[in-house]
C-alpha cells in the first residue's frame, strides 16, 4: 500500500476531505493503516500543486480517523507518460491560440 493523503475533516455533506500527498484518480478506494476501507474518491479539487480529495465514506468511524494517513492499494502509474488515448503535448508542442486544449494537456503543463 502507498500513502496518498491525510484526513482533514468531515464536510457537512458527509464526505471526508483529504489533503493529498500524491495524485489519485476518482474511483480509487482508500484504506486506513490497518487495511480497512475508509472510502472512495469522488472528486479531486484545489490547486494542482496542493490537491484535495472528497471521499464518499464507507465507514461510520470518521471522527476517529481525522489526522490519519490514508493508503491506496494500487501501485503508482508510470510517471511522465500520457494515458491511453491522450496525446503527449511535449511531442506536438503547446496549444496555440484558437486551438482547443484537452484537460490532460493543461494538467501536464502544471
Amino acid at each position: 500500500m502507498r500513502a496518498v493523503g491525510q484526513v482533514l475533516r468531515r464536510a457537512r455533506s458527509g464526505r471526508i476531505i483529504v489533503k493529498l500527498f500524491v495524485e489519485v484518480k476518482e474511483g480509487t478506494q482508500l484504506y486506513d493503516r490497518r487495511g480497512r476501507r475508509v472510502g472512495v474518491v469522488r472528486e479531486v479539487f484545489g490547486p494542482v500543486r496542493s490537491p484535495y480529495a472528497s471521499l464518499e465514506a464507507r465507514t461510520d468511524r470518521v471522527g476517529g480517523i481525522i489526522g490519519e494517513t490514508l493508503y491506496s492499494r494500487s501501485e503508482p502509474e508510470a510517471a511522465g507518460g500520457p494515458e491511453e488515448g491522450e496525446e503527449d503535448w511535449e511531442e506536438r508542442g503547446p496549444p496555440r491560440a484558437g486551438r482547443r486544449s484537452t484537460g490532460a494537456a493543461c494538467a501536464a503543463r502544471g
